[in-house]
């Protein structure tokens, strides 16, 4: 006879059963891309020691009076020629701005595959459906782990997780237990002042 798993006692307990998104490559040669965001890809950086100059950027646009730059690619091409060099010796970390999953979906997912990144995080707002989420993560190729933003913006923080990708990330801290009941707790504190 099988026995029903015992339902968690707590919201600590609840959301330790959540998929807990990988640990951040450290390997030298490694290299982690982050769709959607400069700052998560600083801030896993500063994580890693990484100074943020050296955070590399890949974006569909050039700026006026762009200088050329071995941490700055705007194509596939760029992106397979230098994408090497950013993470010899090291763990490299690359930002993939884009304007929206929509209109640079398929570019990014193109730039991806030919940076071949160890670990792809993709920057998602707590206020967009489940569903969204995850057609935008598809649309770029995949991703291993989500960093949610707008958090206090939403009386649902955690409906990301019906996606099933780990999230690693929670306005910039990282994504444990802890974290998200705080995060719950000021939904729901939220949600009581509504009513």
């Amino acid at each position: 006879l099988e026995t029903a798993p015992v339902p968690p006692r707590n919201l600590v307990e609840a959301f330790a059963l959540a998929p807990a998104a990988r640990p951040l490559p450290r390997t030298p040669g490694s290299l982690i891309a982050v769709v959607g965001s400069v700052q998560v890809a600083r801030i896993l950086a500063a994580q890693l020691g990484i100074p943020r100059a050296e955070v590399a950027r890949a974006r569909r646009w050039r700026t006026r009076g762009e200088l050329p730059s071995q941490l700055v690619v705007h194509d596939v091409r760029e992106a397979a020629d230098l994408a090497p060099g950013w993470r010899r010796d090291r763990v490299g970390v690359v930002a993939v701005t884009i304007s929206s999953y929509a209109e640079d979906g398929a570019w990014a997912r193109a730039v991806l595959r030919a940076l071949g990144p160890s670990m792809t995080i993709a920057l998602a707002s707590a206020t967009t459906k489940a569903e969204d989420i995850a057609a935008a993560c598809t649309a770029v190729g995949g991703v291993d782990a989500l960093a949610l933003e707008d958090l206090d913006a939403t009386l649902t923080p955690a409906d990301a997780l019906a996606t099933g990708i780990p999230v690693g990330m929670l306005d910039g801290m990282p994504a444990d237990a802890a974290t998200w009941v705080a995060a719950a707790s000021r939904a729901l504190a939220r949600r009581s002042g509504e009513a």
